[in-house]
């Protein structure tokens, strides 16, 4: 199987990584990273072994991929409807693209673009860090990869992509609940990456603190509220479920994205995470004002930073 992985930060580091060792992949990246790929390859540390995958081809435009079987997008949400005009001039008729954005509605405007039966949302809760261009650290955190569809009851495409995913040992599971992984993943991240950002400490320090710990448990509470208020298909104790990941952090040195975007002047994925919490809470006519405050906050900081 011909793989094509766009993004090579975290997401796109690990799961890219862990595919070249068995499979024909090519990364497309930018800049500095097309560069430390390009010289050194992917570097991979893991709470149980380091890896270095070398070499690997990369290139740095979606227009120099040979029509690939498999397309893994980890680009930034802001990044991906871009993404989704260049790839569907080069997509094969069969071709199958996995989407690994954090938003919970961003694959629904993709489909919009490549088409229905072509583009499905993939979740995973693992949790990375880019330590430098093509270096990634897992500081722990599930490592299932989930694949699911909106729009059909029968995938048989994604459990044959499943099997082969396990083939290089990657654990996937095929759900039909794919918007509960969903709505898990942009509530527990919006609000993790949300809060060290504002607050401006790592997540150890956040969970570390009573009063930082509880506001995080009271904003993991109030998106929760909406994506119920919203009509969401989420379970009950989806928040417990949240609070749970965070055991993972607690003596990690994981720091979010959102606080390492900002100290390095780059653009966040706020409006694409907590904005869409606000977006969707004014929809359902319920309040969010954590979210609120976090997404308008971090918005205006990510601006001063540029």
């Amino acid at each position: 199987m011909k793989i094509a992985v766009i993004g090579a930060g975290e997401m796109g580091c690990y799961f890219g990584g862990l595919l070249a060792r068995f499979a024909d992949l090519t990364f497309v990246a930018e800049d500095s990273t097309f560069e430390a790929v390009k010289q050194g390859g992917v570097k991979i540390t893991t709470t149980k072994e380091e890896l270095h995958i070398s070499p690997i081809q990369v290139v740095d435009s979606v227009e120099q991929l040979l029509e690939p079987d498999l397309i893994l997008l980890c680009a930034k949400s802001y990044q991906a409807a871009g993404l989704a005009f260049e790839l569907r001039k080069i997509l094969r008729e069969d071709a199958v693209i996995l989407s690994l954005q954090q938003g919970a509605m961003i694959d629904e405007n993709l489909l919009s673009i490549v088409g229905k039966g072509r583009l499905f949302p993939a979740v995973s809760h693992v949790l990375l860090e880019e330590r430098a261009p093509g270096h990634v650290v897992q500081s722990g955190g599930p490592l299932t990869l989930f694949l699911g569809s909106r729009t059909e009851s029968e995938f048989p495409a994604l459990r044959r992509i499943a099997v082969f995913l396990r083939s290089c040992g990657i654990d996937t599971s095929v759900t039909k609940n794919i918007e509960h992984e969903l709505w898990r993943a942009l509530i527990s991240s919006a609000t993790l990456a949300g809060l060290t950002a504002l607050c401006r400490c790592s997540v150890a320090e956040l969970l570390e603190d009573k009063d930082l710990e509880d506001l995080y448990r009271s904003a993991v509470i109030e998106a929760v509220m909406v994506a119920h208020a919203y009509g969401a298909p989420v379970a009950f104790d989806l928040a417990s479920r949240i609070m749970d990941l965070t055991r993972y952090c607690r003596n990690s040195s994981y720091s979010s994205p959102f606080l390492r975007d900002l100290e390095a002047g780059r653009r966040t994925e706020v409006i694409h995470l907590n904005g869409t919490i606000v977006e969707m809470a004014k929809k359902a006519e319920v309040p969010a004002p954590l979210h609120s405050l976090i997404y308008h906050s971090v918005r205006a900081q990510s601006e001063l930073a540029k």
